[in-house]
């Protein structure tokens, strides 16, 4: 149990790793704090296991999710992404990342998730938009 342990904590700093890269590049202190703390949340999860497939898909993931409920698909926004942005950083084709983007949207459509990962000036509730990628 204790290796699982281990293996995860691992792989969780990986992954921060990996989001803190994208972040930096092309979003603020406050965005990047949301995806951290969403890496943790998801890192806690007993039924989300972080340990299991490709550690770039879980990124793009992870910063989709954040995207997507600080309306950073809209192209007025400051920090304004586009999926492509995002697949091209973690060099991963859309398909690839739709499994976990849909796992994803399960836990970011949950009540508290847009309280917790999501800018207070946003607003409620979440617009779904409609990308060139067709996500």
């Amino acid at each position: 149990m204790d290796e699982n342990i281990s293996a995860k904590k691992q792989r969780l700093g990986l992954l921060k790793t990996l989001v803190k890269g994208f972040c930096k590049t092309h979003l603020n202190d406050e965005l990047t704090g949301y995806a951290l703390k969403l890496c943790e949340t998801l890192g806690r999860r007993r039924k989300i296991s972080i340990t299991q497939g490709k550690i770039e898909i879980w990124a793009a993931a992870i910063v989709y999710v954040v995207a997507r409920l600080n309306f950073l698909f809209d192209p007025s926004h400051p920090f304004y992404l586009s999926a492509d942005t995002i697949c091209n950083f973690f060099e991963k084709k859309n398909r690839q990342s739709a499994t976990r983007r849909l796992k994803s949207k399960k836990f970011a459509d949950s009540q508290w998730a847009p309280k917790v990962f999501a800018a207070r000036t946003s607003p409620t509730p979440l617009l779904l938009l409609s990308c060139r990628a067709g996500l």
